[in-house]
């Protein structure tokens, strides 16, 4: 294994700095809200439980909602390659179009 090409991936990078960009947003956000920064001996252990938990939730929330639109936006893909497929075929822009919008799907249901 080669773990330098892993680090230096491009998609690895660019995953991190938006990682990082989310942290500072939430630190911004946990600065405006809390006088002090974050210190886990200013919580007990149940608290940092819980507010982990009720994090997790709003997490698995937030991934369903986001599910619900992938599945959505491929219906609607769907449809719209039925519709084409209804009208001139001969046409090669709606061929084009039709196999495009077909592995968008079958990508995202795998």
């Amino acid at each position: 294994m080669d773990l330098k090409q892993h680090m230096e991936h491009i998609f690895y990078k660019e995953a991190h700095q938006i990682w990082q960009s989310v942290q500072q947003e939430q630190i911004r956000k946990g600065a405006e809200k809390y006088p002090l920064p974050f210190n886990p001996d200013n919580w007990t252990e149940k608290d940092l439980l819980q507010h982990a938990m009720q994090e997790n939730v709003d997490q698995v929330h937030y991934m369903y909602g986001l599910y619900l639109k992938i599945k959505q936006r491929n219906e609607v893909i769907k449809q719209t390659i039925r519709s084409l497929q209804t009208r001139d075929e001969s046409l090669c822009l709606h061929r084009d179009l039709i196999k495009d919008l077909e592995e968008i799907i079958s990508s995202e249901e795998s």
